[in-house]
């Protein structure tokens, strides 16, 4: 049988637009004549952009358009220094080796060295460098350990209470000082617990030698004053409540006589120097000499306040408050001798008085007001070994302490005991699903979609660590190769990848 030869139909004829992005001058003698829709020649093409690139001209045909306006390619400004010229001021000029911002996509998923204003160098995907969050430096925002920004560098007295065997290899030079990582720590009392490295360079301390309004601090400075002073100049109080001119009861540490001795922690002062004045001026109004006791790196407000060190001990801040007392002229006679002799000998002498008080305090019970009796089921979740000494009498039913508790089914977990009773309360993060478990991860409930987690862009990030709803951005790696960044909680949801052609970007289930 004869074969029917089909006729020849040539672009221009059955493309005419198409045939009209036919370049003018690079394809030598071969025109748009010539050829049909469903050639495989590679020619080259001059869009309405004005960009001109080589493609097959059965591609063409099927509907792709210029690579520069669809950033495949790179060119015609449609690169990273053009679009982004910042973050393209911080592309590291060595590590790169030949390749230049402007030779760069700015939504690759390539990686690329940086280097910021604050001289750390770092590797990231070029697209997490332009994309909406805009990632920086990771030694910058704690992310990276390096650089200074560890715990033993930045937290060296946090350091001293990592617990030297319960956290394996790691060390306080191995974290940053914002690492949302539990370990193990242990205070000068030996109380032993597992907190958070931010936590802790936030602020938070032993919760077991933590008082109500309260520092174990500020009871060695009372006890070690009392001891000094007391003999001489009475009365020696703390935890004082004065009223005010206006009516108003302002806070104070401890009172000698009438010498009103506070200190500032860096942690809750800092910023607060407004405040810190105006209270001295209150209590000046009073009739009282304030000395303020301040910790590094706060500055002095007054040539009657002290300077210490970060994280400083009573005995410490009581010879700080004395040798300002003597410096001013505030003591005289046998209260002054016996403040000599306390600095000159450099000893604490009230160690003892100060953990009776401390141990007093911490065990107090609160009555009708203590979780015990006002919360009876909350207390009854009281975790019975994680807490020491303490019980649901010793707290108030809407203290701002955390406490360890435990679920019905058995999970051990941390809590503020007020969030535990306020409104409707928090209970367990893992029966709740807050919190994710083997048994609540992306990975066992949805294994299809963590069969598309990317497998190197995530970084340490697995779908065992992130729940199906979670909101956590991640990378995904589609059946065709693409690669995209999506919520976890939106991929749960049905979105697919937005790069495969007609997914309507929401599946159907």
């Amino acid at each position: 049988m004869d074969m029917i030869k089909r006729p020849f139909v040539s672009l221009c004829q059955a493309f005419p637009a198409l045939a009209e992005e036919w370049h003018p001058n690079l394809n030598g003698d071969l025109t748009s004549e010539q050829v049909t829709g469903g050639s495989k020649k590679k020619v080259w093409w001059l869009g309405a952009c004005g960009h001109h690139w080589d493609a097959v001209v059965y591609s063409r045909a099927a509907g792709s358009g210029c690579p520069y306006c669809g950033n495949r390619r790179v060119g015609f400004g449609n690169d990273l220094e053009t679009q982004f010229p910042e973050v393209a001021a911080t592309w590291h000029p060595t590590l790169n080796g030949a390749r230049t911002p402007d030779q760069v996509a700015p939504r690759s998923n390539s990686k690329s060295w940086w280097l910021g204003a604050c001289g750390h160098p770092w590797e990231a995907v070029v697209a997490n460098r332009t994309n909406k969050i805009r990632s920086g430096c990771p030694y910058c925002a704690n992310q990276k350990v390096g650089y200074g920004n560890d715990l033993a560098t930045r937290f060296p007295e946090l350091s001293r209470e990592w617990h030297p065997t319960k956290n394996g290899d790691v060390t306080p030079s191995q974290v940053t000082s914002g690492a949302r990582k539990n370990v193990w720590w242990t205070c000068s009392s030996g109380h032993e617990w597992r907190a958070m490295v931010f936590k802790r360079s936030s602020g938070a301390a032993c919760e077991k030698c933590k008082l109500v309004g309260l520092s174990e601090l500020e009871i060695g400075l009372y006890a070690e004053l009392k001891a000094v002073l007391g003999e001489h100049l009475a009365p020696v109080q703390h935890d004082c409540r004065i009223a005010t001119a206006g009516g108003v009861k302002v806070r104070v540490d401890v009172i000698v006589g009438t010498i009103a001795v506070e200190f500032d922690g860096s942690y809750w002062h800092e910023g607060k120097e407004d405040r810190d004045q105006d209270k001295t001026g209150q209590l000046q109004e009073l009739g009282y000499r304030v000395i303020r006791v301040r910790e590094h790196p706060l500055k002095a407000l007054s040539p009657q306040d002290a300077l210490v060190r970060r994280a400083p001990t009573g005995h410490e801040v009581a010879t700080a408050a004395l040798e300002k007392m003597l410096a001013c002229c505030l003591i005289e006679d046998e209260a002054a001798e016996s403040a000599r002799r306390y600095i000159f000998y450099g000893v604490a002498v009230a160690e003892t008085e100060a953990r009776r008080i401390i141990a007093a305090l911490r065990l107090r019970e609160y009555g009708e007001l203590s979780l015990a009796e006002k919360y009876p089921a909350v207390a009854g979740e009281w975790h019975p070994q994680l807490n020491g000494d303490l019980t649901p009498a010793n707290v108030m039913a809407h203290s701002g302490k955390s406490a360890w508790w435990l679920c019905p089914v058995g999970h051990a977990y941390e809590a503020v005991i007020g969030q535990r009773t306020t409104g409707d309360g928090t209970g367990c993060g893992r029966c709740s699903g807050r919190y994710v478990t083997p048994a609540t991860s992306l990975a066992v409930i949805r294994p299809d979609l963590a069969s598309q987690w990317h497998p190197t862009l995530n970084g340490e990030l697995t779908p065992e660590d992130v729940l199906p709803h979670s909101g956590v951005t991640g990378w995904w790696l589609c059946a065709k190769g693409h690669a995209t960044q999506d919520k976890v909680r939106d991929r749960t949801n049905g979105l697919v990848c937005q790069e495969c052609p007609n997914s309507r970007r929401r599946a159907v289930y």
